[in-house]
């Protein structure tokens, strides 16, 4: 329970960081809005790696050290693609807004599961 309090608050940060460094990046450069969202996106992903990776799940992270950025990335890049489907399938239902806000817990479950269970996992060897 608390690796997911700590994961939610991580969440918050990242969040922060990709929407602060997004409107910087659109208000101070000439960058263009995909560019800006991508590079302001993957802070947002690389700052969740390293505060998951120290603090969230900091015993098991370092049972796996090596891959686990790749792996990070790889969760990161399908939760996206699955947010995407699972927003468009709400809006079926609900306009944007109401069913971006739906998909949150769903996506917050999959990318924790995900997070905790294929990226930080235990090896053998610490289990």
């Amino acid at each position: 329970m608390w690796a997911a309090v700590k994961f939610g608050l991580v969440g918050v940060v990242n969040t922060l960081v990709d929407v602060v460094l997004f409107s910087l990046l659109l208000h101070m450069t000439s960058i263009g809005i995909a560019a800006a969202n991508l590079a302001s996106y993957g802070t947002g992903v690389v700052v969740s790696y390293f505060l998951n990776k120290t603090w969230t799940f900091s015993q098991d992270a370092q049972a796996r050290p090596g891959s686990s950025f790749v792996r990070f990335v790889a969760v990161s890049v399908l939760a996206a693609g699955v947010s995407s489907l699972v927003v468009l399938g709400l809006c079926s239902f609900v306009p944007p807004l109401p069913a971006k806000a739906l998909s949150l817990p769903v996506m917050f479950g999959f990318n924790f599961l995900l997070v905790r269970h294929f990226v930080f996992r235990r090896s053998d060897a610490t289990t």
